[in-house]
């Protein structure tokens, strides 16, 4: 998100089942970004709805589960200028392999033999494969 130069994105959306959004709604709030987030309705906490609401962000609950408001938020940021900030999106990827190369750094530069990291959507897992592969080689 810190890379998104405001005067070219109109706004950012995702599709979420709470964290993303959350997180989402967070930093566009701060850079002065509009958020559009499409949440699946009754599959989701209080919590987790409230978070990207009191951040600002225009919350779309709607009747289906993830993949569903996934296919929707896709379809729309395929049509119209908005940017997509869910996990189709590479750069989030390489947003998220930074967390592996601060690990690497606090074990000088080894690879552990064991690092845990939350499911979610499961790209994070590559994003954290990716940068411990290449230091093994």
């Amino acid at each position: 998100m810190r890379k998104l130069n405001p005067n070219k994105i109109v706004v950012v959306a995702c599709a979420s089942t709470g964290d993303t959004s959350a997180s989402l709604a967070a930093y566009c709030a701060s850079a002065g970004i509009p958020a559009i987030v499409f949440l699946p309705a009754d599959k989701i906490s209080l919590a987790q709805l409230v978070q990207p609401i009191s951040n600002g962000a225009l919350v779309l609950s709607l009747d289906t589960y993830f993949n569903g408001c996934m296919q929707l938020v896709r379809e729309i940021t395929t049509k119209v200028p908005i940017y997509l900030a869910n996990s189709l999106n590479s750069l989030r990827l390489e947003g998220e392999k930074i967390a592996a190369i601060e690990i690497l750094e606090q074990f000088d530069w080894e690879v552990p033999d064991w690092v845990i990291v939350p499911g979610g959507y499961l790209g994070n897992i590559f994003a954290f494969y990716n940068p411990c592969w290449r230091f093994l080689r």
